[in-house]
């Protein structure tokens, strides 16, 4: 798992809904503060995208599935995640 990556992640999304606190004492546009809370659920979406990739590889791997078959269910976790 890239650990890395996810903190990352975790840290930009936390500094954006921070961003929409302060913005929201400073009685900001709206349009800009729903902006960065989108930009905020996309990147923890992305999160919860990679840990259940990584989870699912593992138990696909634990269960001697082909790189073939890793891939798809990859793309298939991808696909559900575009939809949400």
């Amino acid at each position: 798992m890239d650990r890395d990556a996810i903190h990352a992640r975790l840290k930009k999304a936390a500094g954006q809904v921070m961003a929409v606190d302060r913005m929201l004492d400073e009685e900001r546009d709206t349009a800009i503060m729903l902006e960065q809370l989108n930009a905020a659920k996309s990147a923890l979406m992305k999160v919860g995208e990679m840990l259940l990739e990584e989870s699912v590889s593992s138990r696909l791997d634990a269960l001697g599935a082909s790189e073939t078959e890793k891939e798809k269910t990859a793309t298939e976790i991808r696909r559900l995640f575009a939809m949400s």
